[in-house]
Formats: structure tokens, sequence, C-alpha cells
């Protein structure tokens, strides 16, 4: 197909042209542009020189978004792209998750970055609270089996590109958001192109070409969230990665100051310059984002506003031994940005459910528990469902919880949750977080039960199931 990109290994190009044209645009790249600095130090990046915490945090960060993408691939969205990429990709060397189908590399990262995300039920960058691993994953894995790159490559890739995610999540996550775009497709997005130019090992002038092409298509809007539009969005900023790189290895050159400059992205999604430090960008390297702040993993799948407030009321019910059927009324104090971004009518979707703190507290109330499983049309239409979530009530309080009134400062995700039982006195309790966050993180064992019980959901039996978790335990580092 005219126009798509090739599967080859980039590191095997000879063809002079673009070499020269690098050559002669060799002094774009590093330290005159933000895409400069950026490539300098992923390209740069020496997993043997990666303290060994943060190549562990990866490790925990890549079994947990292999496991989520698995039981993406049962998701109707997952179906839809599988069905329809061959007729938009070509074929090529990298698997496609839940299917026999191989497909070149970018149409390998559109795919599989679907499945990544299709639940919502994949690890977080605390710094930005951005969906790296969605974005950087799929799109590192492709470039790794098109250019028959070895684990040290898959690894070092992985870690750049979470890092670059990292450190532009940290700088302007709050500005992007309120301008209403997705930091994780602008940071998910610069982070795979330098994941993927560090697994095809890609030079610091190409990497940074290679930034400057993808940002021209760096915008996720906020308005798909609750929708099938944002996994697709984010597996988009995957296979553009993959786009971008082979396209700058063959020469292609994006414009100066692609990102800082005016008219760039940061001025258009975020409005402004990074406010804070000086140089937040000269962090690389020295914060290492995979461990500081480090990685938010979830034991629901829902949208992370709503896991604090889910986790106090089943914690309630059981601590207070309240039968569901007592239950009068559910109420939810947050902040009220996060009230004002949740679904509040019925969810007639599955990701609309995802984003309704009345169905995950519906959910417990009906069926005692809240998984994976939940997540279907069938229990959407489901008896008794509908009763529970009418008792849910999220009221916004903007002078805190309590005594606390800086709580959502720190933890804007804080709820206080009040349980009004009938024939009994209302009961009460406070939650800043919920488990999985880095302050209250899973253990590996967590970590690899999520992935197991995920693996199950997609068919995938134990035995199969525990061989990848070794392997993945065991990549190198």
């Amino acid at each position: 197909m005219k126009g798509e990109a090739r599967d080859t290994d980039p590191r095997s190009e000879t063809d002079e042209a673009p070499v020269t044209e690098r050559r002669n645009l060799a002094s774009r790249a590093e330290g005159t542009d933000l895409a400069g600095r950026l490539a300098a130090w992923s390209s740069d990046l020496r997993l043997d020189l990666v303290p060994a915490p943060v190549v562990h945090a990866a490790r925990r960060s890549l079994l947990d978004i292999t496991g989520c993408a698995l039981a993406g691939t049962t998701t109707p969205v997952s179906k839809t792209i599988r069905a329809t990429a061959p007729r938009i990709h070509a074929e090529g060397r990298c698997h496609v998750m839940g299917d026999s189908t191989r497909l070149n590399p970018a149409g390998a990262a559109m795919v599989n970055g679907v499945a990544c995300h299709a639940l919502e039920f994949d690890n977080t960058l605390a710094a930005g609270r951005v969906h790296a691993a969605a974005v950087v994953f799929p799109a590192v894995l492709a470039a790794t089996e098109a250019s028959g790159a070895v684990p040290i490559d898959m690894v070092a890739g992985f870690i750049a590109g979470m890092e670059i995610a990292g450190v532009v999540g940290a700088a302007v996550a709050g500005p992007v958001v309120a301008r209403g775009w997705s930091i994780s497709g602008l940071a998910g997005l610069l982070g795979a192109v330098a994941g993927v130019a560090r697994a095809f090992r890609l030079d610091a002038v190409t990497t940074a070409h290679a930034l400057r092409l993808a940002v021209a298509k760096g915008g996720v809007m906020s308005i798909c969230e609750g929708t099938s539009a944002r996994s697709t969005a984010l597996a988009g900023m995957s296979e553009e990665a993959v786009r971008a790189c082979l396209f700058a290895n063959d020469g292609m050159a994006g414009p100066d100051h692609a990102l800082e400059g005016r008219g760039g992205a940061l001025s258009v999604l975020a409005g402004s310059k990074p406010k804070g430090a000086p140089n937040p960008w000269g962090q690389l390297g020295k914060t290492w984002f995979l461990t500081d702040p480090g990685l938010s993993f979830k034991l629901h799948p829902l949208t992370a506003g709503i896991l604090p407030a889910v986790e106090e009321v089943a914690n309630l019910l059981s601590i207070h031994r309240i039968p569901s059927a007592r239950v009068s009324r559910v109420i939810c104090q947050m902040e009220p940005g996060a009230v004002s971004r949740l679904f509040r009518g019925d969810p007639q979707t599955v990701a609309q459910a995802q984003h309704s703190l009345r169905f995950g507290i519906g959910c417990l109330l009906t069926f005692g528990q809240l998984n994976v499983s939940h997540l279907r049309r069938s229990v959407l239409e489901g008896p008794g469902l509908a009763e529970a979530m009418a008792k849910v009530r999220a009221l916004p309080v903007s002078d805190g919880l309590g005594k606390d009134k800086a709580i959502f400062e720190t933890h804007p995700q804080a709820a206080r949750v009040i349980i009004e039982v009938e024939g009994g006195k209302p009961v009460m309790g406070v939650r800043h977080g919920a488990t999985g966050m880095p302050e209250a993180p899973l253990s590996d064992r967590q970590v690899e039960a999520k992935f197991l019980a995920n693996a199950r959901l997609a068919g995938v039996e134990d035995p199969k199931a525990q061989l990848m978790a070794r392997r993945v335990w065991g990549l190198p580092g």
C-alpha cells in the first residue's frame, strides 16, 4: 500500500541520501531545541546504568500491561480493530494479541494498543497520571519484533519511553488537562517515539526528527474518556510513534522547536511553557519516574478517580458487616473537579460504566464484588443493578474533608463515604487514595495475581500464563 510504513529494520538502512541530509541537519538535533535534548538522553540510555529498582519497576509495569492487553482482546472494541486492521495495514512479522494475524509494526502497534487500554485497567505513571505503558509498550513491542532486536533493547526502549512520558507528564499535565486534552496522548506519544527509537537503536539526530514529526499528531481530546474512542485514540499514538521513527530514519525532518516553540505542542496543548523548575527536562536520569513517584496499579477496572470511594464502600460494608439489602443510601463527598468528570446518568455502555461511581458501588451492593467479569452489557441490563445504582450520590465539596481542609491539594481523588443504613446509624469513612498507588503499592505477588486473572479471562491456561510471567520477571536489567 502506497504510503504504508514498511516492515523493515531501520538499523540496516544504507540509503546515502537520508544519511547525508541528517548529517547536514545534525546541529538541529542536540541542544538547540527540546526534541533534541530529549533525544540525546533517550538514545544514549544504557540498561546497565539504570538503577536496579527502576528496572524492576519496569518489569512490574510490563507484566501488568501484558495482562491488561490479553484481557482487553476480549472486548468489542478490540475485536473490531482486529477485524478492520488487515484492510488498513499490510502483513508483517509483528504479532497481534488475540489473533494469529501478523501485521507490519505500525498496524500491530495500533491493534495491540487498543487491547492495552480497552478495559482502562492498565498501570499509570503517578507523575501526571499518564497512561504511559498502554502507549509505549505496544509501540516498543512492535519495533522489537520488526527489527529483530534483542530483549535488552526492548527493556531499554520501554524504560526510555516511560521516563520521557514521566518528565512530560510531570511538567505539563495540569495545564494540558485544564485545556481539555489528554496528557496520556501527548506524554504517551513522546514516550513511545523515544522507546521505539531506542529499540531500533536510532541515533540522537534521527530520534529528534522522529519526535518533531510525531508531535504534530499529539492531541487526544479528553472528551473521548468513557468511549471506545479513548482506546483507539491512544493506540493511534503508538502507531504514529512507529511511523515517525521509520519516516525519520528515511530522512524526513520535522519543524524546529516543534515542542516548545510558538505554535508548538506545549503552547497549543498546554497554553504555556512548563512552570516551576527552569529546566524540568534536566531531571531525566536524575529522577527516575518509574520509581519516584512511581507507578499506580489498579485492583478494579474503573477510572482512577472512582477507586478510593469504591474501596471505602467495600471496606465499610465489610468491617461493619452491613448486608447490602439494608443500605438505603451511599453518599460520596469528593473534590468538585473529580465529581464533574464522572459519568452521572445510568451507563448505557461498558465504557460509560467504567467512569460511573454509581456503577462501581452498585456492583458492590448487587454482587458483593467488582471485577472485569462485570464489564458486560448483560450485567448493565441485568436485574438489581439499576436499583442499587439509584442509591448512590456523589457530592462535590470544595473545603476539604472534615478537619483536613487541604486534602485535595495532595490527594485529589480522596473521598469521604457515608452509608445510611435502614434501622441503624450511618457509618462513615475517609480514603485518601486507592490500593496500588505509590503510597500503598501492590506487592509483586499481587501484580502477578492480577496478570494471571487477566490471562484467564483471555483463555490462557495458568501453566502458560505462569511461564509468561517468569519470562517477564527474567527480562534483562
